[in-house]
């Protein structure tokens, strides 16, 4: 079989004709910059999550934790943990279809990188925030700071390493 013809899909797609390539345009959104502003961001919503929780737990020494508190016929932790699996489903969902839309040559496109990965992020953090005042304000202080220990687990899990914006063949 003659190669000449070969499949130009795993080519750069802005390429100059001396084979260097294009540059980009001025703001937009480069791997690089992708990657770097989700660290950041990935970062300050660590942090985030730290102090709040403690905070609240600076807060909460010495207070009797109000036990397992019913909220009409369910326990919180119940309500917390239900919190973390919905937004935790929902938002990879959510992410998986930002890479679907920028799919293109075999990677994902910055942009489309960028803004799956900060939904995720907000929604994990949104998880552990929400299982924390739960536990601190409402009550069942142990199961409801175990289900923020687990989302912030995720969100430690979910670095942004920027494997998706590089070529890959399709493996099975």
């Amino acid at each position: 079989m003659n190669d000449s013809g070969a499949d130009k899909r795993n080519e750069p797609e802005a390429t100059r004709p001396d084979g260097e390539p294009a540059p980009v345009a001025e703001g937009a959104m480069t791997k690089a910059k992708a990657k770097t502003t989700l660290v950041a961001v990935w970062g300050a919503m660590l942090v985030g999550v730290l102090t709040l929780g403690a905070v609240l737990v600076a807060l909460a020494q010495g207070d009797a934790d109000p036990g397992a508190t019913k909220v009409g016929p369910v326990r919180v932790g119940v309500i917390a943990l239900g919190g973390l699996v919905v937004l935790m489903a929902a938002s990879y969902y959510a992410r998986l279809q930002a890479y679907k839309k920028g799919w293109k040559r075999f990677a994902v496109e910055p942009q489309a990188y960028f803004m799956g990965n900060l939904i995720v992020f907000a929604a994990l953090e949104g998880a552990s925030m929400l299982a924390l005042l739960l536990g601190a304000f409402v009550g069942d202080r142990l199961a409801c700071y175990g289900i923020a220990t687990a989302a912030f687990a995720a969100l430690l899990l979910n670095y942004p390493n920027g494997n998706p914006m590089e070529p890959q063949q399709p493996r099975l």
